[in-house]
């Protein structure tokens, strides 16, 4: 079953790590938020909001689709305590949580460095990155710029054009 906008939201916002500052970021480096309308957005592109998917070859699996090179990515950079196991990604909180921990690590060791769409772009990987990119980005401004929630969806389908 598909979490609604709202069940989504609030899971980005309480599990947001995106401000994390990993260990491999240089001296000075400032650890940016990323606006949980990207995360909404990118859970819309990966899910459509299903937690419980699981991709076709069987290894990205939650809302924002990760896969287990990614989780284990996100074990290695993180603080001490912060692990997640391949179950724990069927769980919206702890899928959100790797997820921006993934979306904090593309951002700060990414080329460029602190490069949105470009961090976007490398969550994605593949050919379609870029349109991907694009499209995310465009979401998440459109819903930015929502003033009721009945608009949200049209920002939604801009993803799935």
């Amino acid at each position: 079953m598909n979490l609604s906008f709202e069940q989504v939201v609030g899971y980005v916002r309480n599990n947001n790590k995106t401000p994390y500052k990993t260990p491999h970021a240089p001296e000075g480096y400032s650890a940016p938020e990323v606006n949980p309308g990207i995360v909404v957005c990118i859970a819309w592109a990966e899910s459509t909001f299903n937690p419980n998917v699981i991709s076709t070859d069987g290894d990205a699996r939650g809302l924002m689709q990760i896969r287990n090179s990614s989780r284990t990515l996100v074990n290695n950079n993180t603080p001490a305590g912060v692990h997640f196991e391949p179950t724990d990604l069927m769980d919206p909180a702890k899928n959100i949580q790797c997820g921006t921990y993934l979306l904090a690590l593309k951002l700060q060791l990414g080329n460029p460095r602190g490069n949105l769409e470009q961090a976007i772009k490398d969550y994605r990987g593949g050919p379609t990155a870029g349109e991907y990119a694009t499209k995310v980005m465009r979401c998440s401004d459109c819903i930015n710029r929502t003033i009721n929630a009945s608009s949200v969806q049209r920002c939604l389908e801009i993803i799935h054009r």
